[in-house]
């Protein structure tokens, strides 16, 4: 009787591709591989630029520049006066500087929401049995365990989940409190794009320890370029999961 392949979604990073080197693996390893594209939808939100923020902007900027010509006129009055002109002109420049900021918090959060729906419509259309995510992806992953959508067994590659609330001002994603399916988390320590104390953080993030596999890899990069090298390293990475699911199953 002929198997099944094991049905792979794929979640990739804020630079990779649905044709990037790891799918090509995963494919290559004989599993059965969705990899829904995100790129778009990021260079997209890249490229847009808010006109109401723009304009904002561009009064600050322009208000700055006057402010600025005045300092130099009262630094030639008094002392006082020029004083008074340098704390205006700085002033400026932090409200300039904390509305670019929020901009970007803000752009960040939908960037997030809009990939989650991706997500979320090709977990409903594939059903897939394992999910691999990475990076980006891995953030988007978590996301959506948070919110029920996914709970099946899991593959996250040094997840970002850390980096994007540096840079949303908002929580961390966390796994749920309680895990149906393992989770396997992997990541390098010479990682300097995420950290690997943010998946330490993330393992820790849920009351079952016991589904949480985490594989800290010594000297490894953000790209897992040692631990993974091809897709015999890949199969087994996904393999070793698809065990833990059958040796954790009643």
């Amino acid at each position: 009787m002929e198997t099944k392949p094991i049905k792979v979604l794929y979640m990739h990073g804020i630079e990779g591709t649905p044709e990037g080197v790891k799918v090509k693996w995963l494919k290559g390893a004989g599993f059965q591989v969705c990899a829904p594209d995100m790129s778009s939808t990021i260079r997209a939100a890249k490229s847009v630029k808010n006109p109401r923020v723009w304009l904002i902007g561009t009064i600050l900027s322009s208000y700055l520049g006057i402010d600025l010509y005045f300092v130099y006129l009262s630094w030639r009055r008094s002392w006082s006066s020029f004083l008074l002109s340098l704390l205006g002109s700085i002033g400026v420049a932090f409200l300039a500087l904390r509305q670019s900021l929020s901009q970007f918090q803000a752009s960040v959060r939908a960037l997030e929401a809009q990939c989650a729906k991706i997500q979320a419509r090709a977990l409903r259309e594939f059903q897939p049995d394992v999910v691999v995510a990475s990076s980006w992806g891995g953030n988007i992953c978590v996301k959506l365990m948070n919110e029920g959508i996914w709970n099946g067994p899991t593959l996250l590659l040094a997840p970002a989940q850390g980096v994007v609330s540096q840079r949303t001002g908002v929580d961390a994603h966390t796994l749920p409190r309680e895990l149906k399916n393992p989770v396997h988390i992997i990541h390098g320590t010479a990682d300097t794009t995420v950290i690997y104390m943010h998946s330490t953080k993330l393992a820790a993030s849920t009351k079952s320890h016991d589904k949480v596999t985490f594989h800290l890899q010594k000297g490894d990069d953000h790209a897992l370029t040692k631990t993974l090298t091809g897709p015999d390293s890949v199969k087994k990475a996904v393999l070793d999961l698809v065990q833990d699911v059958q040796t954790t199953t009643p």
